[in-house]
């Protein structure tokens, strides 16, 4: 579990995400995705999430079940597409634990400079 956001958590998790989808809806299996070369063109520029706590109901456990994250927001600078296309991904996607509940949801907004 991550304790405070960072772009490197983030992007594992989305790579995994989108990689583990692709397997089980029929795609090909495809190795994991090296994030070493491209963690070298994210750069976070300001970071303002904190930790929450979001409850939901499970139906199939029949209980409230707690799941831990983080809200807010963070500005990255990324300057490699595959970066980028995975970012779009998990828009749709959404990242993270708890994702059939609706969690793990973000938005782009892109700002030229």
């Amino acid at each position: 579990l991550l304790r405070s956001f960072s772009a490197e958590g983030f992007l594992s998790s989305l790579a995994r995400r989108v990689r583990l989808l692709n397997l089980v809806h029929g795609g090909e299996e495809v190795p994991p995705l090296k994030l070493n070369g491209l963690l070298e063109r994210v750069e976070v520029l300001e970071n303002n999430t904190f930790p929450a706590q979001q409850e939901a109901w499970s139906s199939r456990q029949r209980r409230l079940v707690r799941f831990q994250g983080f809200r807010g927001s963070a500005s990255l600078r990324v300057s490699d597409p595959l970066v980028k296309t995975l970012l779009a991904a998990g828009e749709v996607l959404h990242v993270g634990k708890g994702t059939s509940y609706g969690f793990g949801k973000y938005e782009i907004k892109e700002v030229r400079s």
